[in-house]
């Protein structure tokens, strides 16, 4: 199949060789973005969807926002790694450990102390939106008790030497700080099913705290929706992180005041 896909701005006409006048379409043809490309082995055939032009948020659903906000985010990270290549960095794509399972064991050590007091404090306050997140929460991990509690904190130790490996062969872990772009405000509390993709999104947040591992996140781009990459080392070097922040910082533009509208 060929095509143009561009906007159309008006008519005008172009003369030949013989100076004879003909009508054309002018068409503003791009930039144009692959915003989703399809494969025979997991789709079951081949072809490339693609964006063109701006549209106001309030003209997409929630799921055209999740989608092209993970096209941002991916486009953040291989700025970044081309980045840290140019100041001389390798830069491999790899498999980290277990990230999943440190979310959950998070999502249990935070609901553990939740529930040391029976959720008093959120009781007491008796905000809906603390409400919700507290009862979403709860469906998300099993029920707290002494012995999964103890085997969350054997799991915590054993995922804690999985990242210092992984992190003593790779210095330096390159990652989201959230699998999309800057949410709505108030999405994590508009419905079950908008709580859910927010905690799924922020799995790199949940996970990594529960490893001891230092991290550090970088801005790639400012304005209304910031976008940035997550830098993770192994404990104690810090430098690691300070020394490949300042190569991403300093190839991209100063940080403006974001703008809330």
């Amino acid at each position: 199949m060929k095509g143009i896909l561009g906007k159309k701005l008006g008519m005008t006409q172009v003369f030949d060789e013989r100076g004879e006048s003909m009508p054309v379409t002018v068409i503003e043809a791009g930039p144009c973005w692959v915003t989703q490309v399809k494969t025979a082995e997991k789709d079951g055939y081949n072809a490339v969807q693609l964006g063109f032009g701006d549209v106001k948020p309030t003209r997409l659903s929630r799921g055209e926002m999740g989608h092209l906000g993970q096209l941002e985010v991916d486009a953040a990270l291989r700025l970044a790694a081309s980045q840290l290549a140019e100041a001389g960095w390798e830069v491999v794509e790899c498999d980290t450990p277990p990230m999943r399972e440190a979310m959950q064991l998070q999502l249990l050590l935070w609901m553990s102390e939740y529930q040391y007091n029976g959720g008093a404090a959120v009781l007491e306050e008796n905000d809906p939106d603390a409400n919700f997140v507290y009862a979403q929460l709860l469906q998300h991990c099993p029920t707290p008790d002494l012995t999964n509690l103890m085997e969350a904190l054997q799991r915590r130790a054993r995922l804690a030497r999985e990242w210092q490996l992984f992190l003593t062969r790779y210095p330096l872990l390159l990652c989201p700080v959230s699998a999309e772009a800057p949410f709505p405000d108030q999405l994590d509390v508009e419905s079950t099913q908008a709580f859910g993709r927010v905690l799924e999104a922020q799995m790199p947040q949940i996970a990594l705290p529960l490893t001891g591992m230092p991290g550090m996140s970088v801005a790639t781009a400012s304005g209304a929706a910031p976008m940035g990459v997550q830098l993770v080392a192994a404990r104690f070097r810090e430098d690691i992180l300070l020394d490949a922040a300042a190569e991403i910082e300093a190839r991209n533009a100063p940080l403006e005041i974001a703008d809330p509208h």
